[in-house]
């Protein structure tokens, strides 16, 4: 259980850019720390979050601004192509993409994933809009706006600095 918060406050300091999350994250694991080195087996969830506390964590966002038109190709795990009967939104397939660019150590401590909406209908209805929390905590998503011609891309964000990655 002690595990599973610290994930998740070291997890929130890489998403919402708080270094307070990420105090508390090192404190709880500052509190089991003797127990980790007499017993480290009994604490696999913890040591996950000594782990990310020590690379640094991973965010990958996926930040949606074009209109949820449909594609008919739908990319497969090896980057080829195939044609599909059913049609993917550009939704679902920005959100591979940032699945794709988090890769393996997603389901870890050592990154974060997430979807910023900023679609103009979806910025001018805060009931409608998902991310509107997520804009209002994090200094990076405060300001994105579309631009002109609206495009999707990825922001990944590392060791202090960001990234962006067009679609």
């Amino acid at each position: 259980m002690n595990g599973v918060i610290a994930r998740n406050l070291l997890r929130l300091s890489a998403l919402l850019e708080d270094e307070g999350y990420r105090k508390l994250a090192q404190q709880t694991c500052n509190a089991f720390s003797v127990e980790i080195m007499q017993h480290p087996f009994l604490f696999v969830g913890l040591l996950d979050v000594v782990v990310g506390l020590e690379l640094g964590v991973k965010n990958v966002t996926g930040v949606l601004s074009t209109a949820d038109i449909t594609s008919s190709t739908v990319p497969r795990a090896d980057g080829m192509v195939s044609k599909t009967d059913e049609p993917i939104s550009a939704r679902d397939l920005l959100i591979k993409k940032v699945r794709d660019e988090a890769g393996p150590p997603a389901a870890t401590s050592t990154a974060t994933v997430a979807l910023v909406d900023i679609r103009k209908p979806y910025l001018d209805n805060i009931v409608a809009n998902q991310s509107a929390w997520l804009m209002s905590r994090n200094p990076l998503y405060k300001d994105l706006r579309a631009g002109e011609p609206p495009k999707n891309f990825m922001l990944v964000c590392e060791a202090g600095s960001c990234r962006t990655v067009d679609i």
